[in-house]
C-alpha cells in the first residue's frame, strides 16, 4: 500500500484502497444500501457523520435510517433545524428542549406566556422553506475564544456557560444557514434529509414529532399520556426552583462545592414522595400488594426498600418479592428473533405460580417464595424464603410487568396499588440538546 493511502473495507464485502482524508459521502456508493437511507456512517465501530474524512484504515458501515442509531441522528437533525428556524423568526426568546412525549420532545419558548397556535404555524412553515432549499448542515471547528463570541452572539447563555466547563482548544460546532449551535453527536449532511415531521401544540408549547425507527417515512399516531407529562412538568419545575436545570448549572455546584447539598435535597424530595404514597396507601385500607414497574435500571429494587421504610413508619410489616424470581426457567423461557433468551417478555414469568402465591398470602396461608439461578437457569427453594402475611402486612412486588393486569388476573383490582418507576431527566446539556432518560439511568 502506498503512503498517504488508506485500505477501507465495507460492510458489503468491497474493500478499496483511497487518499488519505477521503470524505465518506464519496464512498456510499460502495455499500449495498440505497445511499438515499444512510444517515451516518459507522467507521470502526464509532457513528460518525458523512462529511468525516478518513484518517486511518476503516470499516465502514452505514447507519440507516430505519436504525436505532439512525433515529437519533434524525432526531438530533431535527432539533438543530427547529433552533435554528426558532433563531430566526422568535431572536429574543430562548427556545427550551423539554421531556420526550409520544415519539416528540416538548418545546417551549420562554415568553412569559404560553406559545400561541400562530407562532407553531409559523415555526414549522420556516422549518419547512429550510429542508425545501436543502440547506448543507456543515460541521467545523472554531477556537475556544471563538466559540464563546459565537454563542454569546447569538445569545445563546446555556451553551456559553458550557465553554466554562467544557473548553478544549478547539470546539466543535454544527452549523444552519447563519445559526451554530455545539456539537453532540453526528447529524445529517443536509436539510433535505428531514422531511418527516411536524410541530403540535401541547401543553403550554408544543411537541416535535418525529417517525419511529422502525418505520421513518411516516409519523406514528400520537398517543396522549398526560399523567407522565404532569410528572415532567412537575420535575422540570423542581429543577428550576433550586436553580439546576442544565450540565452547566450542575457543574457551577460542583464547582463550588455545593453539590453534596444538592444530592441530599434531591434525595430528600425523593423521600417525601415515597412518604405520600405510604399514606396514600394507608388510606385505602384495602390494599394488600403495592406492583412496583419501571424500565431497567429505573431503581426498582431500592425504591421497593425505601418504599418499605416508609411503610414500616406508619405501622405496616411489609415484606418485599422480586419478579425475578418467578421466571419460568431456562428450558421453558421464550426467546428472541435472535435467538437469545427473552427475560423481558411477560411469558417469562410463571403467571399461575405468582397468582397462586398472591391467594395464599392473602388468605394467611405460608408459601415459600421462589429464588432464581441465573447460571443454571433453574428455581429453587430454601426454608428462609417461607413467608405469611398477617393482617396488618403488606406485600411488595418490584418487576419491569408489575403494572400489567395479565401479570395478576386472579387478584382483585381494590388489593393492588401500582406505582410506575423512572429515573426522570430535569437536566438538559443545554437549551436545544436534552439528555436522554435511557442514557441517564
Amino acid at each position: 500500500m502506498q503512503e498517504n493511502t488508506l485500505a477501507v473495507s465495507f460492510s458489503s464485502g468491497k474493500k478499496l484502497i483511497v487518499p488519505y482524508g477521503t470524505p465518506i459521502d464519496s464512498l456510499l456508493s460502495n455499500f449495498s444500501e440505497n445511499a438515499e437511507h444512510i444517515l451516518a456512517v459507522r467507521v470502526n465501530n464509532e457513528v460518525n457523520p458523512l462529511d468525516k474524512r478518513l484518517e486511518i484504515n476503516s470499516y465502514l458501515e452505514p447507519v440507516l435510517d430505519d436504525s436505532k442509531d439512525g433515529a437519533l441522528v434524525y432526531r438530533r437533525s431535527l432539533c438543530l433545524l427547529l433552533a435554528a428556524a426558532s433563531h430566526k423568526l422568535f431572536p429574543a426568546s430562548r427556545l427550551l428542549c423539554g421531556h420526550s412525549l409520544g415519539y416528540g420532545y416538548y418545546y417551549t419558548l420562554e415568553t412569559g406566556r404560553p406559545v400561541s397556535k400562530e407562532e407553531i404555524a409559523s415555526l414549522e412553515a420556516e422549518m419547512s422553506v429550510i429542508v425545501t432549499s436543502n440547506l448543507p448542515i456543515n460541521t467545523q471547528f472554531l477556537s475556544y475564544a471563538e466559540a464563546v463570541q459565537l454563542f454569546e452572539g447569538l445569545g445563546l447563555v446555556e451553551t456559553r456557560k458550557q465553554l466554562n466547563y467544557f473548553c478544549p482548544p478547539r470546539v466543535r460546532i454544527n452549523s444552519i444557514d447563519g445559526f451554530s449551535d455545539l456539537y453532540f453527536g453526528p447529524l445529517v449532511p443536509s436539510t433535505g434529509f428531514l422531511k418527516i415531521f411536524n410541530l403540535m401544540p401541547y401543553g403550554k408549547g408544543f411537541l416535535l414529532r418525529f417517525p419511529k425507527s422502525s418505520d421513518p417515512t411516516t409519523l406514528p399516531e400520537f398517543i396522549d399520556q398526560p399523567k407522565l407529562f404532569e410528572i415532567y412538568s412537575r420535575y422540570k419545575e423542581w429543577g428550576k426552583r433550586i436553580g439546576v436545570t442544565s450540565a452547566a448549572s450542575l457543574n457551577k455546584l460542583v464547582n463550588e462545592r455545593k453539590v453534596n447539598d444538592f444530592v441530599e435535597i434531591a434525595e430528600l424530595f425523593q423521600q417525601k414522595q415515597f412518604a405520600s404514597i405510604a399514606d396514600q396507601t394507608a388510606k385505602s385500607g384495602e390494599v394488600r400488594v403495592v406492583l412496583i414497574a419501571g424500565p431497567s435500571s429505573s431503581g426498582k429494587t431500592t425504591s421497593a426498600k425505601k418504599l418499605a421504610l416508609e411503610l414500616e413508619a406508619i405501622g405496616y410489616q411489609p415484606k418485599v418479592i422480586s419478579l425475578d424470581c418467578y421466571y419460568v426457567g431456562r428450558e421453558r423461557n421464550p426467546k428472541d428473533k435472535n435467538g437469545n433468551y427473552d427475560y423481558e417478555c411477560l411469558e417469562a414469568l410463571d403467571i399461575p405460580l405468582i397468582n397462586e402465591n398472591l391467594l395464599d398470602l392473602f388468605a394467611g396461608r405460608e408459601v415459600t417464595v421462589p429464588s432464581y439461578n441465573f447460571a443454571s437457569g433453574e428455581r429453587y427453594y430454601e426454608d428462609k424464603n417461607k413467608m405469611r402475611l398477617d393482617s396488618n402486612d403488606i406485600l411488595i412486588m418490584e418487576g419491569i410487568h408489575g403494572l400489567n393486569d395479565k401479570l395478576t388476573p386472579r387478584i382483585p383490582r381494590d388489593l393492588k396499588f401500582k406505582i410506575y418507576l423512572s429515573a426522570l431527566t430535569q437536566l438538559n446539556l443545554d437549551d436545544h440538546n436534552r439528555i436522554s432518560t435511557s442514557d441517564n439511568r
